[in-house]
């Protein structure tokens, strides 16, 4: 199984070797390779790091690189895992016996029958191979749920037989939100110090290996506020009752001064509403906020982002002061679009007026309206899973009027006035 594997993998490399068309890759230097590192995260949103690249063309392999890897390798060339890789050349196989049988009818039943059972028990035994293996690494963790943030988690796995050049556990969806671990170590301690709900992943050598999802939850709306040169760490936060203020969400200049927070400097707030909200999922609901800037502050760069926080990717709308749409960016499902790449002007205002943004997404095709007139469209392929909780942010203070969400047949779900 293993050696059947590996020559399925050299199959593999050299696919993506010839749709590069970078030459032999006996000649690649580290630039192809860093090169490639970029354009299979781009296809795939796998991230490789470049020993496992250079260990997967440079050595002789006698042992299979991890799931996710395979995975971003076959996504690479066109298939939809590592799985259906192999099944595409099971069916090319099956395609060989039928040619071979037209003309030896009588060797037709013994010889397919043959392979089809050494290619159902390559991939049965590949299954029980990658996953025996993950499940040796025994990743898991102190608390999954959690009801209040900061929220402290100890993580515990096994990874002494990962063969791998470095670990690390990557805590959220941020890349920089990572903390490196020793080979001789089984146990780490973290501190969410937001809630959310969050894919932590172990890494081996910048692939996942392993990951399990947490979940902290809100009471009800909560806020965290936070000078802009400062880490998340650093947070106010703000209960639902000192946010609620003469019908809408805000936070007040009575706080302000209580709380001798310096608005000269930059601040950064986020609201926070983190739950179930109707088990509904990501690829099919209507989500519509009210907002605005406060007007206490003029910055220059105003840009203020609404998100839904769903079980494997968030959605996230910008909505962007006037000539500031190079520095956004907006994300729909797996499709990220930054603001210096793709036009995002359709998606500028005047922040400090009230703006309604509203999401419809039906089967995964997303539609983006402000003030009731469509400026984005797009649609993206991989299930995102339900929908976890939502989050306003953006630079300086602002205020939010209302919040409500439907399904798609337009039943209110939750709705919130203040």
């Amino acid at each position: 199984m293993k050696k059947t594997e590996i020559n399925l993998l050299s199959i593999c490399k050299k696919s993506i070797e010839n749709k590069l068309n970078w030459g032999s890759s006996n000649e690649w230097t580290q630039r192809h390779f860093e090169k490639l590192i970029d354009l299979i995260e781009e296809k795939s949103n796998i991230s490789l790091s470049l020993s496992t690249l250079k260990r997967i063309w440079r050595y002789d392999v006698n042992k299979l690189p991890h799931e996710s890897t395979l995975n971003a390798l076959a996504i690479f060339i066109e298939f939809e895992d590592w799985y259906d890789f192999i099944n595409h050349y099971e069916k090319q196989s099956e395609g060989v016996v039928k040619k071979v049988n037209k003309r030896k009818k009588n060797s037709f039943i013994p010889v397919y029958l043959i392979i089809s059972i050494i290619l159902i028990t390559l991939i049965v035994l590949t299954y029980f191979f990658v996953h025996k293996e993950n499940d040796n690494i025994n990743f898991r963790i102190s608390k999954q749920y959690g009801t209040k943030a900061p929220c402290d988690v100890t993580y515990y796995y096994n990874i002494k037989n990962v063969d791998a050049d470095k670990f690390a556990i990557q805590h959220t969806v941020n890349s920089f939100e990572c903390t490196e671990i020793p080979i001789s170590s089984d146990s780490i301690q973290f501190t969410y110090d937001r809630p959310g709900y969050f894919n932590s992943k172990l890494l081996a050598d910048d692939s996942a290996i392993a990951e399990i999802p947490i979940y902290i939850t809100t009471k009800e709306w909560e806020a965290t506020l936070r000078y802009q040169n400062k880490s998340w760490k650093d947070h106010i936060y703000l209960n639902y009752d000192e946010l609620k203020n003469n019908g809408n969400l805000s936070i007040n200049q009575g706080y302000i001064s209580k709380n001798r927070i310096n608005i000269n400097q930059e601040l950064y707030t986020t609201y926070y509403f983190i739950d179930s909200l109707g088990d509904l999922s990501g690829n099919n609901l209507i989500a519509e906020i009210k907002l605005k800037a406060d007007s206490i502050y003029n910055y220059s760069q105003l840009i203020s982002y609404f998100a839904l926080n769903c079980e494997s990717h968030w959605h996230f709308i910008p909505l962007i002061s006037k000539d500031n749409e190079r520095f956004a960016t907006l994300k729909i499902g797996e499709n990220r679009y930054e603001g210096n790449k793709t036009d995002l002007s359709n998606l500028t205002c005047n922040l400090y007026n009230w703006q309604i943004l509203k999401l419809e997404i039906i089967n995964k095709i997303a539609k983006v309206y402000i003030n009731n007139k469509l400026v984005f469209e797009t649609e993206y392929k991989k299930d995102i899973g339900q929908l976890r909780g939502l989050n306003v942010s953006g630079l300086g203070l602002f205020r939010i009027d209302y919040f409500r969400l439907y399904d798609i047949k337009n039943n209110l779900i939750y709705s919130n006035d203040f």
